[in-house]
C-alpha cells in the first residue's frame, strides 16, 4: 500500500524529507523505474514492477522491479532464482555528499551503491533472490551495476535480433541499443523532474499577487 510505498522511498533515498521534495523525487523515482521494466521487457526478460511481500522484519520491499530468470544462453541469475532490482535517484546536490563529488567526481554513485549491497545483498540472497541497486544520478549518469545490467540486456536483445542481418553484427546492435536505453532512462528522469518544476512554478504564479495590477 501507499505506507510500504513510502518506507521503502525513504529507505532507498529516493526522496526528500518534506511534502514537496518527496513529490519531485518520488515521480523521478517512478519515471526510472518505470522505464527500466519496459527495456526490460524489451530485451526480453520477464520484468515486473514491486516484488511481492516484504523483507522479514521490515515494511520494505525488496525492490522496485523483478526480473525471474530468462531462458537461454543470456540469463541474470542462476536458475530459479529471481533478480530483485532496486532503483535509486542520487541527489548529488546534498550537502553531504558535495565535497566529496567536487574532489572525486561520480564517488556519491559508488558510495551509495555499496552501501546498498551491504544493507540488502545478503538479506535478499536468504530470501532466494539477487539484489542489484540501479543508480543513476539527477544529471542521468548510470551506476557501475546499472552500467551492467544494461550492458546484460543489449546483448540479449541483440542475440534475439540476429536473424536479422540488416540489424549488423551483435556487438554493433548491442551498442546501439545500449547507447539508446541509456539516453531512454535519461530522458525519463529528465521529464519527470522538468514535469515537476513546472507546475510548481504554475502554482506559484497562480499564488503570486500581480505586480502592477489594480483599479
Amino acid at each position: 500500500g501507499p505506507r510500504v510505498r513510502e518506507a521503502h522511498l525513504a529507505c532507498c533515498g529516493s526522496r526528500l524529507p518534506g511534502r514537496r521534495g518527496a513529490q519531485a523525487y518520488h515521480a523521478a523515482h517512478r519515471a526510472v523505474a518505470e522505464c527500466l521494466q519496459a527495456l526490460l521487457r524489451e530485451a526480453g526478460f520477464d520484468a515486473e514492477p514491486e516484488l511481492d511481500g516484504l523483507l522479514p522484519g521490515t515494511r520494505e520491499r525488496p525492490a522496485d522491479v523483478g526480473v525471474d530468470d530468462a531462458p537461454g544462453a543470456f540469463t541474470l541469475t542462476a536458475p530459479g532464482v529471481f533478480l530483485a532490482i532496486d532503483v535509486r535517484v542520487a541527489r548529488l546536490h546534498e550537502h553531504s555528499y558535495l565535497a566529496d563529488e567536487r574532489a572525486r567526481p561520480g564517488s556519491t554513485i559508488e558510495l551509495i551503491e555499496t552501501d546498498k549491497r551491504r544493507l540488502y545483498e545478503a538479506r535478499v540472497r536468504a530470501e532466494g533472490g539477487c539484489f542489484i541497486p540501479f543508480m543513476v544520478d539527477e544529471f542521468g549518469k548510470l551506476g557501475a551495476s546499472a552500467t551492467w545490467l544494461l550492458d546484460i540486456m543489449a546483448l540479449r536483445a541483440a542475440e534475439r535480433q540476429r536473424s536479422d542481418f540488416r540489424l549488423g553484427p551483435a556487438p554493433a546492435r548491442a551498442a546501439r541499443l545500449r547507447a539508446t536505453w541509456a539516453a531512454s532512462l535519461s530522458g525519463a528522469l529528465h521529464t519527470a523532474i522538468t514535469a515537476y518544476v513546472h507546475q510548481r512554478l504554475v502554482a506559484s504564479l497562480r499564488l503570486s499577487p500581480v505586480v502592477g495590477g489594480g483599479g
